[in-house]
């Protein structure tokens, strides 16, 4: 019996393939994120007369590589390892929020415009979560549990009695 190489390489990478369905879509938003950083980075660059090179692309092709690496052993952590942890997210948010910040700061090189500032100064002092009943009697219990343990726990002046040893 002999040993088909190209058929052993099929039935692997069909086995890769179904054990990373459950993180495709992470792997493949990432890819989009960093499709778009590229494209706005080539944008900004040619916006503000820098010079392109094949190094920056080169860059992007080993960021990519060393992001989907990153995803894909963060996945093996959480099944095999740490199971309940959610460390494809962590990983995952962590590259996503690096990618988004540079697209806004290549964006903002394209149009003048401080993205990440309006986005930050839109959301100062604003509740993010919208209010719900539900989230209203979370808040009151929160609210009253913490009065009532206060109040039990405080010292006022008028409690202390200088006669008493200290204990």
């Amino acid at each position: 019996m002999t040993i088909d190489p190209l058929d052993l390489l099929t039935k692997g990478l069909t086995w890769v393939g179904l054990f990373l369905v459950p993180i495709q879509a992470t792997m493949l938003s990432i890819g989009v994120l960093v499709l778009l950083d590229l494209i706005t980075g080539l944008w900004a660059a040619h916006k503000n007369g820098e010079v392109i090179t094949s190094q920056g692309i080169r860059r992007t092709v080993s960021k990519t590589l060393a992001y989907q690496m990153a995803v894909i052993a963060s996945f093996i952590m959480e099944q095999q390892f740490l199971m309940g942890i959610p460390v494809v997210r962590v990983v995952s948010g962590l590259i996503a929020v690096t990618e988004f910040k540079s697209l806004m700061e290549n964006i903002t090189k394209i149009t003048g415009l401080d993205f990440m500032k309006e986005m930050i100064g839109k959301f100062q002092g604003k509740k993010i979560i919208p209010e719900s009943k539900e989230t209203s009697k979370v808040e009151e219990s929160i609210t009253s549990s913490t009065i009532e343990s206060t109040d039990k726990n405080s010292i006022s002046p008028a409690k202390i009695d200088p006669s008493q040893p200290k204990s």
